[in-house]
């Protein structure tokens, strides 16, 4: 009996240790499908760390990125241009942008076709390209290129005097500007009598009543606007139309800005003490 029992244990750790190596030579036969990363060569990221990566990567498309094309953007406007001598060039009316940046880079009058397009675009100065014929002096910037063109080579200077009445403005408009007819610009003007500013302008050739009138209404609006204000009026105790007569008077009759604020406070004095206002016409001017 004692000597069945060790025959059957025996026979147990035979079978184990076959069992074993059997396993082994299994494992040993099965391909590793893990791979092994050399740390020394090859970085980890670390997942704590991700969310910083991921900031620093937005800073650089973000704002990084934004301000280098900016710079690029300014230099480049102000890069002279590859013409090495002056050079004519011809603004036909009516002619685009787009076709005025075309033939100025097929004559190398700028450098690129697309930052012309985009600069006068980005600033809306589309309208400014005037027509006329035009010296380019050499190595033009396209900034300076751009101011040049808004001034025109067409336009006509003209001034009207301060104190002048909406019919002397219409004589000289329409005996200097083509297109100015001096019964309808009166028709326009007067219902803008003592609002437009008697100044120095340069129009263009083509220039018509409508644009003339608009054009002394904004730089009447502009050069008053911190004139006419509520507050001010209130201390002389005047209208804004009473203040326009005023002023018109005491610059038509009187020179000199010393003596202008003298009969100016006589006046307003006397205004108030008699009721003269709407015995007098609005002047055309201040």
């Amino acid at each position: 009996m004692l000597e069945t029992n060790l025959q059957e244990q025996s026979q147990n750790q035979a079978d184990g240790q076959t069992q074993s190596q059997n396993q082994a030579q299994a494992n040993q036969a099965q391909p590793q499908t893990q791979s092994i990363i050399d740390e020394k060569k090859f970085h980890r990221l670390d997942p704590k760390k991700k969310p910083v990566y991921t900031a620093i990567g937005a800073v650089a498309v973000f704002v990084v990125l934004p301000a280098l094309l900016y710079s690029y953007y300014t230099v480049a406007l102000n890069r002279p241009a590859q013409n090495d001598r002056e050079k004519v060039f011809k603004i036909d009316r009516g002619e685009g942008a787009s076709a005025i940046s075309s033939r100025l880079y097929a004559e190398d009058l700028i450098n690129s076709k697309a930052l012309f397009d985009i600069y006068v675009v980005l600033n809306n100065l589309q309208s400014n390209l005037q027509a006329g014929v035009y010296k380019i002096p050499a190595g033009t910037s396209v900034k300076n290129l751009v101011a040049l063109f808004g001034r025109g080579v067409d336009d006509t200077r003209i001034t009207f005097l301060e104190g002048w009445r909406v019919e002397e403005i219409a004589q000289e408009a329409s005996g200097k500007l083509d297109n100015i007819g001096y019964d309808k610009f009166l028709d326009l003007a007067k219902d803008y009598e003592g609002r437009l500013f008697p100044d120095t302008y340069d129009f263009n050739s083509d220039v018509d009543e409508k644009k003339l009138v608009d054009a002394m209404r904004a730089n009447f609006k502009a050069k008053t606007a911190e004139v006419l204000t509520a507050e001010n009026l209130a201390k002389v105790g005047l209208s804004e139309d009473q203040a326009l007569i005023l002023a018109s008077i005491v610059e038509r009759e009187v020179h000199g800005a010393e003596d202008q604020a003298l009969v100016a406070g006589i006046l307003i004095k006397r205004f108030k003490e008699v009721d003269l206002w709407g015995l007098m016409p609005l002047p055309s001017m201040r």
